[in-house]
């Protein structure tokens, strides 16, 4: 049986998925922007985003160029891979 694969796995099950939202901090900035500097701060991995507006929620994968403004207006979230809470 090959062993790396299986230890990427259980590496990999210490990881969860979470849903922030979104600071006004952030305002203004693209999604690649965002998504490096919440790296760079907590190491999640920013993977999507979620607005919501006109009453429609609309969720995309990786927008890198996406600009987000009224984030508060529009109740913006991300979601994000990160090691589990513990």
């Amino acid at each position: 049986m090959d062993s790396i694969w299986l230890k990427q796995y259980a590496e990999g099950m210490d990881h969860e998925i979470y849903r922030i939202k979104l600071s006004h901090k952030l305002e203004n900035k693209t999604f690649a922007e965002v998504s490096g500097l919440i790296y760079k701060h907590n190491k999640s991995i920013v993977f999507g985003i979620e607005i919501r507006t006109n009453g429609k929620t609309i969720i995309r994968l990786n927008p890198s160029d996406f600009k987000i403004s009224n984030i508060i207006e529009n109740e913006i979230y991300v979601y994000v891979i990160q090691e589990g809470l513990k």
